[in-house]
């Protein structure tokens, strides 16, 4: 009796590992639940119905659509939008609802999809960064679905809802293209594995030069790395990648090919990487006693993600030197790079020793004096010297700051009543000398701006 029991209570536990097994996979949701709790699903991959929409500098899911303001003809996202990344497959695509007057002049499409893919939210995501959600889409599924009455009435634009891909042009040939391309490729010659190349998705550019096609395909390598690897120690392990690869659908030619999203399978190298922080430390690490030699610069740049080395190479006059220092641009505010300003930089990524080194044509380094942006409540006035006006400011954070305001300088002045007054508001934008506490305005980059109103809201500066 006992091992009857025993015997029962093993399947009983099998089953429900079984059963939980099951419930494995994308989490189903509504749209609504998606947005409205999105930190709850955030990381997870997850399966939905949405309308998806995608045109000109947009490719978004939406929980609704409706008629534009251009007119009812024309169907727009409603609500709250999520950045679509990967798109939808190209036979769902060619299926979807067409729109093809539109303001912008490019064909756009609408379908109502069940979606499956990765969400995340908390960061800036799409185009200019305007978009607080993001899913990428590693499955979709066009649902029945009919637009509403007004865009399909008589008095629309014509070939609005005609679905017709790209008319003139061979999208299949553009794929083939990018299919060669990626077979020709360094990559793929050097140790690509037969008949691992699967062409994934494929959707229009929003390229506005030419009309153009972006595939993405899937390959395996029998190495880890990119390019020609030729002489290199190389590990024995199979390696997935993804190549995306952009296609001029008017003469097929390969306008860009990016694989894993770090190397360039054009120009065979790194992709170049844009840096933006604060100099925090660096100048010339040439070893001492060579003259009349390259002299290497490495500077440290303080991001928000962390420290990075930016690194460039200054060359005596020589035809050498001349054409390696044509190639990049150099421009440093004050003529030389201060710990303090801020930098741009623009160069390819070297990993093992987190520099970016700025050599090839393109290249950039630009630095920029950082300015102060100060506003608090006018509790002092005097006047320095001829022509300059002191304001000491008192900060919300209960600090003091003196802003010395060159009155015959360059900088933008908006005085409330054309006088300031203890009191006031003001706000302030700079250069900040740490020896006197002040905040000097007087350069054509410089501002000065008074209120009689707390102008912070909620940290926002409200003109």
């Amino acid at each position: 009796m006992l091992k009857a029991v025993l015997n029962f209570l093993l399947l009983f536990v099998l089953l429900g590992t079984g059963l939980a097994g099951c419930r494995d996979g994308p989490e189903q949701v509504t749209f609504v639940q998606l947005v409205s709790d999105a930190k709850k699903y955030s990381g997870k991959t997850v399966t939905l119905e949405a309308y998806y929409f995608t045109g000109f500098e947009i490719t978004a899911l939406s929980g609704s659509v409706g008629p534009s303001t251009s007119g009812p003809w024309r169907i727009v996202p409603t609500g709250t939008l999520i950045w679509a990344k990967g798109g939808a497959p190209e036979d769902v695509y060619n299926r979807m609802y067409r729109q093809s007057q539109t303001p912008s002049g490019y064909e756009e499409r609408v379908g109502l999809l069940k979606v499956t893919g990765r969400f995340e939210t908390g960061g800036r995501y799409g185009h200019l960064d305007a978009y607080k959600h993001l899913i990428t889409i590693t499955d979709a599924e066009l649902l029945e679905w009919s637009p509403p009455p007004a865009a399909l009435s008589d008095d629309l634009p014509a070939e609005t809802t005609r679905v017709e891909v790209n008319p003139g042009f061979d999208v299949a040939a553009a794929r083939k293209a990018a299919e060669d391309f990626i077979l020709n490729s360094a990559t793929f010659k050097f140790d690509g594995i037969p008949g691992s190349l699967a062409f994934s998705h494929g959707d229009p550019s929003a390229i506005s030069a030419f009309r153009s096609w972006q595939f993405t395909f899937k390959f395996e390598t029998a190495h880890p790395g990119h390019g020609d690897r030729a002489g290199l120690v190389l590990a024995q392990v199979i390696t997935a990648h993804y190549a995306e690869v952009l296609v001029n659908l008017e003469n097929n030619r390969v306008m860009t090919a990016v694989c894993d999203g770090t190397w360039d399978m054009l120009k065979d190298k790194e992709l170049g990487v844009n840096v933006s922080g604060i100099v925090v430390g660096g100048g010339d690490i040439t070893p001492p006693g060579l003259m009349d030699a390259p002299r290497i610069f490495t500077y440290q740049v303080l991001r928000k993600e962390g420290l990075i080395n930016v690194s460039y190479t200054a060359y005596p006059p020589s035809p050498a030197g001349d054409a390696a220092r044509k190639k990049i641009t150099l421009e440093f505010f004050g003529g030389l790079i201060r710990v303090g300003d801020k930098m741009e930089a623009y160069g390819t990524l070297d990993r093992g020793t987190n520099t970016v080194v700025v050599a090839s044509e393109g290249d950039y380094i630009r630095t920029y004096e950082v300015k102060a942006d100060v506003i608090g409540v006018v509790v002092g006035i005097k006047d320095a010297r001829p022509g300059e006006r002191v304001f000491e400011l008192l900060r919300s954070d209960g600090t003091y700051v003196n802003v010395r305001y060159n009155m015959r300088g360059k900088a933008g002045a908006s005085l409330y009543g054309a006088e300031v007054r203890v009191g006031y508001y003001l706000r302030a934008v700079g250069t900040y000398e740490k020896i006197n506490n002040s905040v000097i305005v007087a350069t054509e980059f410089d501002m000065i701006k008074a209120y009689d109103h707390n102008p912070i809201i909620s940290g926002i500066v409200f003109e």
